[in-house]
């Protein structure tokens, strides 16, 4: 059960960062224009339109990469909760087989104690 903790863990932990590095791309994209030549050429431009292009392919990406790993999270979540489930119901199990023995126990017990008390009741009514 701890391996599937962990997995989970792993699993937010990357989709944490990837949901960082969208915020990261997103502000990056929306704070403004490279600084270029004060003249701002027009190949500043065009590199400045490649940039963005290439960051919402990135973004797009990275979106796809979240969703993939969203998904993979619920599946590891699933089997988390059932591995506490199953968790669960052996240790519920364990408990109602110790139940069974303690009162199995108990009754031997209380057996072996009425067949002493009775030999000792009839050794005194012999002697």
């Amino acid at each position: 059960m701890d391996l599937e903790k962990a997995r989970a863990a792993a699993l937010a932990a990357k989709l944490g960062s990837i949901r960082g590095e969208i915020e990261s791309s997103r502000q990056s994209r929306n704070s403004g224009a490279p600084h270029t030549a004060p003249e701002n050429s027009g190949q500043g431009l065009v590199l400045w339109g490649a940039w963005v292009e290439r960051e919402a392919r990135r973004v797009l990406e990275l979106q796809r990469a979240a969703q993939e790993t969203d998904r993979a999270l619920a599946t590891q979540l699933r089997k988390l909760q059932e591995a506490n489930r199953n968790v669960k119901v052996l240790e519920d199990l364990k408990e109602a087989q110790h139940a069974r023995w303690r009162a199995d126990f108990n009754r031997e017990l209380e057996s072996a104690a009425s067949e002493s008390h009775l030999a000792r009741l009839y050794a005194k009514k012999r002697g």
